[in-house]
C-alpha cells in the first residue's frame, strides 16, 4: 500500500472515530432529549429523508475510499 493510501486511511479512521465519539459525548451528557437535540431543530416529519440521504452520502463516500 502506497504512503498516500495509509496517510488518507488513517485520516478517514481518526476522523470517523471523532465523528463517532461526538455523537456519544452529545448523547452520554446532554440528558433525556439529547437525540432530539442533535437534530437542530429539523422538522420530525423530514427526518427520514434526511436519513435516506446520509446513507446514501455514507455509500458514496464509502465507494469512493
Amino acid at each position: 500500500m502506497a504512503s498516500q493510501q495509509i496517510i488518507i486511511l488513517v485520516i478517514n479512521i481518526i476522523g470517523g472515530i471523532a465523528v463517532i465519539g461526538s455523537y456519544i459525548f452529545g448523547l452520554h451528557g446532554a440528558g433525556p432529549n439529547a437525540a432530539n437535540a442533535l437534530w437542530g431543530g429539523v422538522p420530525s416529519a423530514i427526518r427520514p429523508v434526511y436519513g435516506a440521504s446520509m446513507i446514501l452520502a455514507a455509500i458514496g463516500y464509502l465507494s469512493f475510499l
